[in-house]
């Protein structure tokens, strides 16, 4: 889930709820598909494009 105007989150909760609640062991929260998964990938993918935006000057999206 990406972060919306009226969103405070960039993963989605109630997946991450799902995800630890099913979690039998550790390895269920590293696994693919994850609750650590969850959290950290659309964290890190948004983290990464504002460096790179900020670095380059524009937004990658936008042809110039």
């Amino acid at each position: 889930m990406n972060k919306d105007s009226d969103n405070k989150f960039l993963f989605d909760p109630e997946k991450v709820n799902e995800a630890l609640k099913s979690a039998k062991s550790m390895d269920d929260l590293f696994a693919e598909g994850g609750a650590l998964q969850l959290m950290l990938k659309n964290s890190m993918e948004t983290m990464l494009k504002a460096e790179l935006e900020d670095h380059l000057g524009y937004s990658v999206f936008t042809h110039r």
